[in-house]
């Protein structure tokens, strides 16, 4: 072996100029060492956008807290190392962290942890070294249930007795935002409706202004809501009356105040119909007019939702008077008689009295004028004939008498 050395020195002449080889070969390592250092130099590599990541949030669920703010947060990261470590060197080399573990509700202030995964790469900078966390309560509170309908159902039909399965919801999040929920409203549109109807209807929180409040959640999503469908219908009140007045006596009139009364009720009941009756107005012996307050006798199933009070009533009673006017036969109009014949009057009474019967308002209207006394002399041949008098009233009266009732006359032929 030693041979072999010498004869390599030999060969190399390394025995000979010992020093200057030496440095020659110091100075061949320090240039190596330079152009090394140069080739592989120590850099600086920054990221914009690092997120940072929360630690802890599921115990502080756990203990009845959460994040309020829930927007993310970034931060810029400056690293340095040598240049051949940091071109593979990105982000997911970088733990970014905010332990919020044992922070209590309100706004808190969270420092960052910051650690790297990777040898001979150290973190020089981090943009800011702390973030603001907001932590409110989880709450749970029981929020009342409103639904409102929209549209119109058809004319004349109207709804009540709504049912809801839920009178209150309970709203679950954090504090601030379930205080924010004043109700829990649902939606339904009754538009052309004309029966009974159910459906289930979503629920939505929202706040005093009706706008949706976002996170927070609801134990129920919906309801079932129902009611029923009634229809309505103007008819005519209809009075009861029995006994009978006295004689001599007449029921005049018998005013309502209402005269009609709008009705409410299942469809099928409501279209059959057409009057509803008041309890009884008993007239026996009665001799003047009086007021009564009825109430309405209505059939099963059958409501009046917009009467408010009895149904006044007046009854009028008047006793019936008599009036009397006298005329004279002579001037009675003879109707009706052929051109070719003539008649004479041969009654012995030259008079007729006439007497109406009626109540004492309506005689008090009834003049001479009203009433006409005819002799009709149609189809009578020459001859002799006791006639009827005719009365011809210009206004209702109740009775009409006449004495005589007859006129004795003779139909002549002109040439008589």
């Amino acid at each position: 072996m030693m041979s072999k050395l010498d004869k390599f020195f030999r060969d190399t002449n390394l025995s000979s100029n010992t020093t200057a080889k030496v440095i020659s070969i110091v100075f061949a390592i320090v240039f190596w060492i330079f152009v090394m250092d140069q080739v592989n130099p120590e850099i600086i590599k920054e990221f914009n956008n690092v997120k940072v990541e929360i630690v802890g949030i599921e115990q502080l669920n756990n203990e009845g807290l959460v994040l309020l703010n829930e927007e993310e947060n970034f931060v810029k990261i400056s690293v340095k190392g040598r240049r051949n470590d940091l071109l593979s060197f990105d982000e997911n080399y970088l733990v970014i962290t905010a332990d919020i573990r044992g922070y209590q509700k309100g706004l808190n202030t969270v420092p960052i942890d910051k650690r790297i995964l990777i040898d001979n790469v150290n973190i020089v900078d981090v943009s800011k070294s702390e973030i603001k966390i907001e932590l409110d309560k989880i709450v749970s509170i029981p929020k009342v249930v409103e639904i409102e309908r929209l549209g119109e159902l058809s004319s004349g039909f109207e709804i009540d007795n709504f049912v809801q399965s839920k009178a209150e919801v309970i709203v679950t999040g954090p504090e601030t935002f379930v205080n924010r929920v004043v109700s829990v409203r649902g939606e339904i549109t009754t538009t052309g409706i004309e029966n009974d109807y159910q459906t289930e209807v979503s629920l939505v929180p929202v706040d005093y202004e009706g706008n949706q409040v976002s996170g927070v959640e609801l134990l129920e999503s919906s309801v079932v809501y129902s009611f029923e469908v009634f229809k309505l219908r103007t008819v005519p009140i209809e009075v009861k009356v029995i006994g009978e007045l006295l004689e001599e006596y007449v029921l005049v009139s018998i005013n309502l105040n209402p005269t009609t009364v709008v009705i409410k009720g299942k469809a099928d009941n409501v279209n059959k119909i057409t009057k509803i009756e008041t309890s009884v107005v008993d007239l026996t012996e009665k001799i003047e007019t009086f007021d009564i307050d009825l109430n309405l006798v209505l059939p099963e199933g059958i409501d009046t939702p917009y009467l408010e009070n009895a149904i006044k009533t007046n009854v009028k009673i008047e006793k019936l008077e008599t009036k009397e006017f006298v005329f004279n036969v002579s001037e009675m109009p003879i109707i009706n008689l052929n051109e070719n014949l003539n008649i004479k009057i041969t009654d012995k009474n030259n008079t007729v009295e006439l007497t109406i019967k009626d109540i004492r308002s309506n005689l008090d209207t009834i003049t001479r004028n009203d009433i006409e006394l005819i002799l009709d002399v149609s189809d009578l041949l020459p001859g002799e004939y006791m006639l009827p008098i005719e009365i011809l009233a210009k206004k209702e009266i109740r009775e009409l008498y006449i004495n005589p009732e007859t006129v004795e006359l003779k139909i002549l032929d002109t040439e008589e």
